[in-house]
């Protein structure tokens, strides 16, 4: 079975979860659509959302019923700045969910340590929020970051 077997529309994916958690991700893409950008398959259950070429967040819908989303807040170079730009609940809404190395794939190696805001983090791969099952109430900072991340990528485009 090739992967392209796989590759199922956005609206067969959505049925693999219940009414609750397809309601957040279904805000999230609503939210998306009135910006005129949608998402993109690029693996196995999952998309991706790109801003001028370059990826805001991706998602993943399990078959299980739950979905992952990844968010890149900004370039890493460019991190510090935009994070003290944000609210302190903002910030601490990153903190909480910023995702970090759980030894998850060989060729990422062991993580690393970067340095945020002066505290030291165990980071995999790139700094980025990571959330499984995120609410409405999640979703509405999602979306905050979403226009933050969208911001970012129009000043190094």
């Amino acid at each position: 079975m090739s992967y392209l077997d796989t590759k199922l529309p956005l609206e067969a994916l959505l049925q693999n979860l219940p009414d609750e958690k397809r309601a957040s991700l279904v805000w999230l893409l609503d939210y998306m659509k009135a910006q005129r950008i949608s998402p993109h398959w690029y693996a196995t259950n999952s998309m991706n959302v790109k801003f001028k070429n370059t990826i805001v967040f991706r998602f993943c819908i399990r078959p299980e019923g739950d979905w992952d989303i990844n968010l890149t807040v900004a370039r890493e170079d460019d991190l510090d700045s935009t994070l003290r730009s944000l609210s302190q609940e903002m910030q601490d809404f990153y903190f909480k969910h910023l995702r970090p190395c759980r030894q998850c794939n060989p060729t990422h190696g062991k993580g690393r340590q970067i340095t945020i805001l002066g505290q030291e983090y165990y980071i995999c791969a790139a700094p980025e929020i990571q959330m499984r099952n995120p609410s409405i109430d999640d979703v509405r900072y999602l979306q905050q970051f979403v226009d933050v991340r969208m911001n970012n990528i129009k000043s190094f485009k």
